[in-house]
């Protein structure tokens, strides 16, 4: 080998050697500490962007993870309150089944009526709970309601107009003109468009099938369609106006032996615009309905019965017996004309009488809808049933022929069979205790008894002690929950051979509820009769009038014989009384009123481009006392009861399909959360394969660099001493 002492190689070869091993060393000691053999693009260009790129899915997936574990929250919020109100609405109809009971007295219905106000309020406390990072899919105040139905026509437009005056009354005539009209209503914070049609129909029945008649022109459709050109917008204030959607067509024929008609109307359309529901017609929704708990339904406007006639409950015949139909009334015509055939029953139930005779009219009479008085158009003439010994009930017949009846009453309100009867009959001293009834009340005495001192009734009149005890329970007929009142006076009746006197023993008013009963006790001295007696009666009588001061008022008289003398003398009486009755009017449905709800759309993230998922539509439903058409329920009476027990189960159906509407929400975002969570995981892998070190070689060639290293060293140190050895040999 060749020296130099200018330059030294050794040193240079063994420096140049220990920097790089130097180098790879740091660079493997660097890959060891990242755990990646390839963390620049300076590592591999090709593979870095690779790399890259499922670094960015990955962590968009992450992102994309985070905003589905919100979502979640956000169901899992909305289906613990849908439970909720579920379970309340239970309780809800345990109380609007109870409180339809007709029985329940005004306290034990206000009772019931207070709890389901509770109830009430718990839903919306619950449901205003039910939110998760301020947003509630439960609350029914910022939802738009679509109003459909009678309700809402303006002043002076009814559902239905007939003939060419315009008339609301009565019952549209086959071939007059008739105009419909349904009202659409938006409420809520924003305005909503409507498209569609509303097609009108009417339907009658004979036996139990029902068939659809059509009322346009030629038997076609009688169809209003809402104008799209301009758009027609509802909502959102109350004072906006509604939108009427009106249609003209013309009555056709109702077969003669149809016992039902009514007149509906359905929409069908798509609610909201556009993208909402598919609103049905009535072969997917069921019959037509007044009943805003049947969402989608055609909507009732009016109905009436054809000719169904009604037995009247009479009451007592002056202390003899009650009146009734012996005959059933489904043998009465069924048109304005026909023959009536019947029998007039007097049952035996006046222990005191043993003779009787009745002398009587059967009379027909249609309701002047001109007047508004009733008119006779027909009667059977005078009739009678001689006085003979009485074994039985007795059996009055007639017959009658009833004619059309007058051009100005063809289309009558009401038709009435009167009884005029007189009764001549005789009777000895009895108390009467039993129960009378009339078409507004029932009158029941009982606990009847009259202290004579063991004389004569007639010697025993106006003595001290001559008590008359009697209890008297009136219960008012009609709708439960309806108010009445009644004024009630104690009468001693007295015939002196020639006139009939009386005399007031007690008098006073009641109040109440009809479902309730009011009772009244009687006990005091009958007073002196002066001259000559030939009968004496002591009666209750009663004025009863329903819903007072209201649109439905009705007043009627209900006279009760509690007790009655007459010893050996004839006595004789004549009254007038309903034996039936038939109603020919239509019944307009006023308040009618059907709503679809609409909801603000939130949409959840769903895809790491950006997409998103509706976790609530806007046909979607809340489950506030708005959204479930409970606002204005209440359990007040019988009716409000059976209507709000409809209502109930139409809430629960419907909380239920919203329920069922999360929770298929819910189990897709976490289906889709751990599909992409696998993804993610496979991406992981993948990253790793491609710029992941292998640590286990790592670690055996950094501990093989270190010993190069090392070695580099100790070769340079040798260098570095060569040429100190040489100068050291020219210092001696």
């Amino acid at each position: 080998m060749t020296f130099s002492i200018n330059t030294n190689t050794g040193q240079a070869v063994a420096l140049q050697t220990f920097n790089a091993t130097h180098k790879e060393l740091l660079e493997t000691q660097k890959i060891i500490s990242s755990g990646l053999a390839i963390s620049s693009a300076k590592d591999n260009g090709a593979i870095y962007a690779i790399a890259q790129d499922i670094r960015a899915d990955i962590q968009s997936l992450n992102t994309l993870d985070q905003a589905r574990d919100r979502s979640l929250s956000i169901l899992d919020t909305t289906i613990a309150g849908s439970e909720a109100v579920s379970d309340i609405l239970i309780e809800m109809k345990e109380l609007a089944l109870a409180a339809s009971d007709i029985s329940l007295t005004s306290s034990q219905r206000q009772a019931y009526a207070n709890e389901f106000e509770k109830l009430k309020q718990y839903i919306d406390d619950i449901v205003g709970m039910a939110s998760f990072d301020g947003i509630n899919l439960l609350d029914s105040n910022e939802s738009n309601f679509l109003n459909i139905g009678t309700r809402h026509l303006p002043s002076g437009l009814a559902p239905v107009h007939m003939g060419p005056d315009s008339r609301t009354i009565g019952e549209p005539i086959p071939g007059e003109t008739i105009e419909l009209n349904l009202a659409f209503k938006g409420s809520g914070l924003q305005s909503e468009r409507i498209e569609g049609d509303v097609t009108y129909r009417m339907r009658y029945m004979v036996g139990n099938t029902w068939t659809d008649l059509e009322l346009g022109a030629g038997g076609t459709p009688l169809v209003s369609s809402i104008p799209t050109s301009p758009e027609t917008i509802i909502g959102p204030g109350p004072l906006d106006p509604a939108y009427v959607a009106s249609a003209s067509g013309v009555v056709p024929d109702i077969p003669l032996n149809a016992r039902a008609v009514e007149i509906y109307a359905e929409y069908q359309g798509v609610y909201p615009w556009p993208d909402g529901d598919d609103i049905e017609n009535v072969t997917a929704n069921g019959a037509p309905s007044s009943d805003n708990s049947q969402e989608g339904s055609a909507i009732l406007l009016a109905h009436w019965g054809e000719k169904d006639w009604t037995s009247t409950q009479i009451g007592r015949v002056n202390g003899f017996g009650a009146l009734s139909l012996s005959a059933s009334t489904s043998n009465f015509p069924t048109e304005k004309n026909g023959v009536i055939s019947s029998n007039i029953t007097i049952p035996d139930d006046y222990p005191g009488v043993t003779e009787a005779g009745f002398d009587y009219i059967v009379h027909y009479d249609v309701l002047d809808e001109s007047t508004g008085n009733w008119t006779s158009i027909a009667n059977t003439g005078s009739l009678n049933s001689p006085r003979s010994v009485v074994t039985g009930d007795i059996d009055l017949p007639f017959s009658l022929t009833v004619p059309e009846p007058a051009a100005a009453n063809r289309d009558f309100e009401h038709a009435r069979l009167r009884l005029d009867l007189t009764t001549e009959h005789n009777g000895e001293a009895s108390t009467h205790p039993g129960t009378v009834t009339s078409a507004t009340a029932s009158l029941t005495s009982s606990n009847i008894s009259f202290n004579t001192h063991n004389t004569s009734f007639i010697n025993t009149l106006g003595s001290t002690g001559s008590r008359f005890k009697a209890d008297l329970n009136i219960s008012p007929i009609g709708t439960a929950g309806t108010p009445f009142e009644a004024e009630t006076e104690h009468v001693m009746r007295w015939f002196d051979g020639t006139n009939w006197n009386e005399q007031i023993l007690d008098s006073y008013s009641s109040t109440g509820l009809v479902g309730d009963s009011v009772s009244h006790a009687l006990n005091r001295d009958l007073p002196a009769i002066p001259g000559s007696i030939f009968e004496v009666a002591v009666i209750a009588r009663t004025n009863v009038t329903i819903d007072p001061g209201g649109a439905g008022e009705t007043t009627d008289s209900v006279q009760s014989v509690m007790m009655n003398w007459d010893g050996t003398n004839f006595t004789t009486h004549a009254s007038s009384k309903t034996l039936a009755s038939v109603s020919n009017s239509m019944v307009v449905e006023d308040d009618v009123d059907v709503s679809w709800e609409t909801v603000t759309k939130v949409e959840v993230l769903d895809s790491i481009t950006g997409g998103s998922i509706p976790i609530r539509e806007k046909n979607t439903r809340t489950s506030g006392l708005a959204g479930l058409s409970l606002k204005d329920a209440t359990l007040n009476n019988f009716t409000d009861a059976a209507q709000t027990l409809k209502l109930v189960d139409a809430a629960q159906a419907r909380v239920i399909r919203q329920s069922q509407y999360y929770a298929t929400r819910h189990n897709a975002i976490s289906i889709s959360n751990t599909m992409e969570m696998k993804i993610q995981d496979q991406l992981t892998t993948n990253l790793g394969n491609l710029v992941d070190a292998d640590l286990g070689k790592l670690a055996h060639r950094f501990e093989a660099l270190q010993i190069k290293e090392k070695l580099a060293v100790q070769s340079l140190s040798i260098a570095n001493a060569q040429p100190t050895f040489l100068l050291s040999l020219f210092k001696r």
